[in-house]
């Protein structure tokens, strides 16, 4: 199957795959998709939604012409076209146009709570990250998603936040806007201070040990559906969010592309869409 053009639009994260790998042994490329598909996991997902009690629920929103016009205002113009070969600039261009239809393709998709199969698709170029290059586990992927897709998320996204906002817990500081690892340990620090001048008795937990120690990109991978999801009911969801959830999340497909060929594709069995603004929400109320 000949690729897109968009892959094209990869050339310069094709650079970082070392020439090396082209004359190791690895003459399967499968390989490579095996070893992508073999982080994730695989749980089961059966009657996930039938006893979703939430009292506080937050019912699914309707999508406005302002939520298109928003969410492309957070695309940035430069940006690549992604799985579907479309650039940020191209559909500002034709916003106009564009809006009615995708308007409806997004209600319609939220009322019958099913995300598009063809904008779960996406490709992933392996890149190079340490040791040697004939390892297939020493490479990591660069994911490009549809953009269609990102700006769906981004207006799901708008909608859901404050209410997730509402329900987090005070202290968390990873996946929150306006803080970080800086602003953690500024509280840490306001909460030990004063009992070490008062000579409290202080135990903290020690450090992450030397390298090699868990890559936190890792920790995306292995997160189970199921367990999403049940957090996203604990966050006060409504049942009709949380199946939209479970089409967003399931029946996933990575393409690896690979000096612009594409290999036959696994399917997603965890984690979250990485590099999308939903992906990101997703992690920070399973980790909350």
């Amino acid at each position: 199957m000949p690729p897109p053009p968009i892959f094209a639009q990869f050339s310069n994260a094709l650079d970082l795959v070392p020439h090396a790998l082209l004359l190791c042994k690895l003459d399967d490329f499968g390989l490579l998709c095996a070893c992508f598909n073999s982080v994730f996991t695989n749980h089961c997902m059966h009657d996930f939604y039938t006893d979703f009690q939430s009292s506080d629920s937050l019912p699914v929103a309707s999508v406005s012409d302002s939520d298109f016009l928003n969410a492309m205002w957070c695309l940035h113009p430069s940006k690549s076209g992604g799985f579907d070969g479309i650039p940020a600039f191209i559909i500002n261009s034709f916003v106009d146009i564009l809006i009615p239809v995708f308007k409806f393709i997004f209600n319609l998709s939220s009322s019958q709570q099913t995300f598009p199969i063809l904008w779960k698709q996406a490709a992933v170029v392996p890149v190079f990250k340490e040791g040697k290059a004939a390892l297939k586990k020493n490479y990591g992927t660069i994911s490009s998603l549809n953009t269609f897709s990102e700006i769906f998320g981004i207006i799901i996204h708008e909608h859901i936040s404050h209410h997730l906002k509402s329900k987090s817990k005070p202290h968390q500081h990873a996946f929150i806007k306006s803080k970080s690892a800086f602003t953690n340990l500024v509280a840490f620090l306001d909460l030990i201070i004063p009992l070490v001048h008062s000579q409290h008795h202080v135990d903290a937990l020690p450090p992450l040990p030397p390298p090699p120690f868990p890559q936190f990109s890792n920790a995306l991978d292995p997160v189970p559906h199921a367990l999403l999801l049940r957090k996203l009911d604990d966050f006060g969801l409504s049942c009709a969010y949380i199946t939209w959830f479970h089409s967003y999340l399931t029946y996933r497909l990575s393409h690896v592309c690979y000096c612009a060929t594409l290999l036959k594709p696994y399917e997603v069995l965890s984690s979250v869409p990485q590099g999308s603004v939903l992906g990101t929400t997703s992690f920070h109320c399973f980790h909350n």
